[in-house]
């Protein structure tokens, strides 16, 4: 099929939104359907549904007014109620595969005290060491945030920082620092202060030494593999040897290396670690077989995709695809057109603004040759960038 008639084709009757040669977008039935609920805090909820290519509808109840209010068309809802109540959030699902339609209700109560600001008594911070020079500072503050200040010692000087709930620490030198957290509203008014001596030792930066020098290898697939050093100021130089030619190859100087081959065969990749604390040098390799079997194009009946949701933003699209690589689009609703991202065995999206999405994978080879298409709908709330 022709790219032309192939977006005409998926474009008509908007089909990534149906069936269209793949059950990922078939709609559920009456019985199928289910919403998870999910507390964030004592006034954040999220409900997520398994609707597929019909969303239901949302509503809220704000008790005792028993008026029913449409709050939206999505797969799922955030429910971020700004005061105090009874409330009751519903989803209703109806399509074609469940015409009567099914109605699932969830009573949500919010105390007042979720809204009263915590006293100084109340106030604390929970301090986390990730490592030798990350670290996250995290309040228990509600709806007033404390103010974070920084000391880089000797300098006496309080270096605003921040305004939020928690604190991101991450110095780039060694030193001795403080941070300070300064709470303060009308159930505190005279303030509280908490701080947190930090010493960042200069080790931390420091090359490592021969001895202590190691990679890690990951296989991603089966022609897809990962190699993570720990160096820290100084990175290795990698090589790659592909037999029976002896030559090393250089790739690259970074702490890490993806190595993707695209052809099969019997490769080595090598990492070389040489500094002041190591000027011997070090070098650690790896034998890394590929098969032919690797780049066998799958047919249709086998082709899938992994969805993955990092953040509420940030999504990433795997498909098992070999040699041939599916095509990506997406279509920002309402308007039905499908805008061509790409051509690769993944796909990441990081939409920049709230909407509703459609990412879709469209695969077809050899092996493949009618086509076939995988669809998922992507909801990015207003929140996300507040």
């Amino acid at each position: 099929m022709k790219f032309l008639e192939k977006v005409t084709v998926f474009v008509f009757f908007l089909c990534v939104l149906v069936a269209c040669n793949s059950d990922e977008m078939v709609d559920i039935d009456c019985e199928e359907f289910s919403v998870e609920r999910t507390d964030i805090s004592c006034n954040s909820f999220n409900f997520q549904s398994n609707a597929i290519s019909t969303n239901p509808e949302w509503f809220v109840i704000t008790h005792p007014d028993p008026d029913m209010v449409y709050v939206g068309n999505n797969s799922g809802l955030d429910f971020d109620p700004t005061e105090p109540g009874n409330y009751s959030v519903i989803a209703v699902y109806e399509n074609e595969n469940c015409p009567e339609g099914v109605t699932i209700g969830f009573d949500v109560d919010v105390d007042a005290s979720c809204f009263v600001d915590i006293d100084c008594e109340e106030f604390w911070v929970e301090r986390s060491d990730i490592s030798c020079n990350t670290f996250n500072f995290q309040s228990n503050a509600m709806s007033t945030n404390p103010e974070w200040f920084l000391i880089t010692h000797p300098d006496p000087d309080m270096v605003p920082v921040g305004n939020n709930s928690g604190l991101d620490f991450d110095p780039t030198e060694p030193g001795n620092y403080s941070i300070v957290a300064v709470y303060e509203n009308e159930n505190c008014p005279e303030g509280v202060t908490l701080s947190f001596d930090v010493d960042v030792d200069a080790s931390c930066f420091v090359d490592i030494d021969c001895e202590e020098f190691w990679v890690e290898r990951s296989d991603i697939s089966c022609n897809s593999f990962n190699f993570q050093s720990n160096a820290m100021s100084t990175n290795p130089e990698w090589y790659v040897i592909t037999h029976p030619d002896p030559d090393m190859v250089y790739v690259g100087n970074n702490s890490g290396l993806d190595f993707d081959p695209t052809e099969p065969g019997n490769y080595s990749v090598i990492a070389v670690y040489e500094n002041e604390n190591c000027p011997e040098g070090v070098t650690i390799g790896f034998d890394v077989d590929v098969d032919a079997s690797c780049f066998a194009d799958i047919d249709c009946e086998e082709f899938w995709v992994e969805r993955s949701d990092i953040s509420c933003n940030s999504f990433n699209f795997q498909s098992n695809a070999m040699s041939t690589n599916p095509e990506w689009y997406v279509i920002v609703h309402p308007d039905p057109d499908m805008i061509y991202l790409g051509n690769n065995s993944g796909l990441d999206f990081d939409p920049t603004e709230p909407g509703n999405y459609s990412i879709v994978a469209v695969y077809e080879n050899e092996n493949c040759p009618e086509g076939t298409t995988i669809g998922f709908d992507v909801d990015v709330y207003p929140d996300c960038f507040e």
